[in-house]
């Protein structure tokens, strides 16, 4: 049964780690992907740095050069003035054109051919700049400004060759431009009106600094991978990643089957061993029973909580004959010698559903209930009420087999599950424990009505009731005032080896002097 169980559990942990294995190299590659991404950014950035110098220096050479030739403006055009226009283009090696205006016609030029040209003052933003390839900067890319005075004014336009250059060698993909007003300049040429308005939304990325804008367009993914391609740190992350991760499935899933092993060996050679948990009289204050809980050392780890091992008995279908073996080791220790414990004597022991389901349950059911009734002991099955039982015929069949066998049968961790007062009645159980969920709500000030509902519907329906946890003496008293017929938790004891179970036993008959009561059963 065992193989078979993992063999298909391989196939599910072969499916996993590579699930595993693919989830974290798509994840490696994502997260390589915008780290380069990013990285790209700041190169780009980095990149725009010396344009933007580039652009200013530009500007201010523009700006210096109008204000120089401001006292030229509304003076006559003769053959000096355009001497003296004509020097500022010499000396300052991105200046085009530097021209006089009459209204806004052209009279006087650094250009000849630019003479009687008209200007436009719209076209110009609010600061009088504009770029253009119009014949005023002889159809070249250039950057003009245009200042208007009571006596006329003056043009001067700046050579953008020079720095389409800068941003071509920079990128040779068109990645920055430059906006002022409302066009761009691209490497390729200028943008206007409707052109312009789509080529903004081509360059996301922005400097703003008054008078215009440096825009880029985002690394293309291309790009991005080629970035990855070319650099190893990045498939350090895409290899190292996914195989760290995958280790770590792996190891964490071996360590799951190695438990798993570890119980079905421990199963098979009945190192499961039985503790015993008194469960007292609230009537006598004796104790008449024990709840029978399953402890495994392991070799390597200790004592094993059985929270964790419970479920892996279960998943591996070794859970029934776990619970063969411990009810075998409680026979035998009531066979010993040394046991003191009268007839009538309850034991306790919790079913899976797993176990109620199985083929092999009534043959089970049969043989530890006429064992218990050959020792004269009590056995009660306990069934966990948050562990859902799909009470169909088979399973009330076997309800049925178990009480004609003498043993009775009793509802887990009432309250904390599927409880319905249908499904309590079809299963008809002898007792109810009242999970300690509910009895640890009980405090010396405040009254706890939910529990008192419990016991009244238990004492109407006949049900005996047990109080799981119970920790404090205030707990005691209130329980008691209040009807309960049981109690079981650390308070009285915690689970004991039956060596210690016998002599916490003997240590109750001798500091009570009592006669065992016959009367106190957990069955009708």
């Amino acid at each position: 049964m065992y193989s078979k169980y993992t063999r298909k559990a391989d196939r599910k942990n072969y499916a996993l780690v590579g699930m595993v294995f693919l989830g974290s190299l798509a994840l490696a590659l994502w997260v390589t992907f915008h780290i380069a991404e990013r990285q790209l950014n700041v190169q780009i950035a980095h990149q725009a740095i010396p344009i933007r110098y580039a652009i200013d220096n530009l500007i201010d050479e523009t700006y210096r050069v109008a204000s120089e030739s401001e006292g030229w403006a509304g003076k006559p055009c003769n053959r000096q003035q355009e001497n003296r226009l004509n020097t500022l283009p010499a000396r300052e090696l991105r200046m085009l054109v530097v021209s006089l205006l009459d209204d806004h016609r052209i009279y006087c030029s650094s250009l000849l051919d630019n003479k009687g040209a008209e200007i436009d003052p719209r076209s110009f933003s609010a600061q009088g700049i504009k770029i253009d390839d119009s014949v005023a900067s002889a159809g070249i890319p250039a950057f003009s400004l245009y200042r208007r005075f009571a006596h006329g004014g003056i043009l001067v336009s700046a050579d953008l060759r020079y720095l389409r250059g800068i941003m071509g060698i920079t990128n040779q993909d068109e990645r920055f431009a430059l906006v002022v007003h409302n066009d761009i300049l691209t490497q390729n040429g200028i943008l206007k009106g409707r052109a312009a308005q789509k080529g903004k939304a081509e360059y996301p990325q922005r400097i703003s600094a008054g008078l215009y804008s440096l825009v880029w367009r985002e690394p293309s993914a291309n790009e991005i991978w080629h970035e990855i391609v070319d650099s190893w740190p990045y498939w350090l992350v895409i290899i190292v990643m996914p195989l760290l991760l995958t280790a770590l499935v792996w190891s964490l899933l071996t360590r799951r089957r190695s438990l798993y092993q570890y119980l079905v060996n421990a199963v098979h050679d009945d190192r499961i061993i039985p503790y015993y948990q008194p469960i007292i009289c609230a009537h006598s204050n004796r104790v008449i029973g024990a709840e029978i809980l399953a402890r495994w050392e392991h070799p390597e780890i200790g004592f094993v909580p059985p929270d964790i091992f419970i479920p892996v008995a279960e998943k591996t279908q070794t859970i029934g004959l776990m619970t063969e073996n411990l009810l075998k080791r409680v026979i035998a220790d009531c066979q010993s010698s040394d046991n003191p414990l009268p007839e009538g004597f309850i034991f306790n022991v919790n079913i899976s559903h797993s176990h109620l389901s199985s083929s092999d349950f009534n043959a089970f059911v049969g043989e530890f209930g006429a064992r218990f009734q050959s020792l004269r002991q009590r056995l009660t099955f306990e069934f966990t009420e948050n562990e859902q039982i799909d009470l169909n015929g088979d399973i009330l069949e076997k309800v049925r087999i178990i009480r004609e066998n003498g043993i009775a049968i009793s509802l887990d961790d009432f309250g904390t599950g599927f409880s319905n007062l249908s499904w309590i009645a079809s299963l008809n159980p002898d007792s109810i424990k009242i999970d300690r969920m509910f009895i640890n709500q009980i405090s010396p000030d405040a009254s706890t009505p939910l529990i008192n509902c419990v016991i009244d519907m238990a004492k109407q329906m006949g049900i005996q009731t047990v109080a799981e946890g119970v920790e404090h003496e205030y707990q005691v008293s209130w329980l008691r005032e209040n009807d309960i017929d049981y109690f079981q938790g650390y308070f009285y004891s915690k689970p004991l080896t039956f060596s210690a179970f016998v002599d916490y036993f003997r240590h109750d008959i001798m500091t009570q002097h009592l006669r065992f009561p016959s009367d106190t059963s957990l069955q009708h």
